[in-house]
């Protein structure tokens, strides 16, 4: 017999739920049960708040990097020094 107290869903299987929610594509009622299986396993939280941070996390360095200059390379000199070390 199944104790009603312990959820009867692995992260494995509610993996399906989080991308809904990570992509946020999911209607009222797939949401509503994606965050009572949340809420009722503490494992497929931690799995969910984790993966949450960590495209923040992406999202912020992305922007980030998005303002950076592109560097400027000087390929005569690049070429210059490989042609000088295989000289050698």
């Amino acid at each position: 017999m199944t104790d009603p107290t312990k959820p009867n869903m692995r992260c494995e299987e509610i993996v399906e739920l989080i991308n809904e929610l990570l992509d946020g594509d999911i209607d009222d009622e797939r949401y509503a049960r994606a965050r009572e299986l949340l809420a009722q396993n503490p494992q497929c939280n931690t799995l969910y708040q984790t993966l949450m941070r960590t495209i923040e996390l992406y999202r912020a360095r992305r922007a980030e990097v998005s303002y950076l200059p592109t560097p400027k390379i000087d390929w005569p000199a690049i070429e210059s020094c490989i042609n000088q070390e295989n000289a050698s």
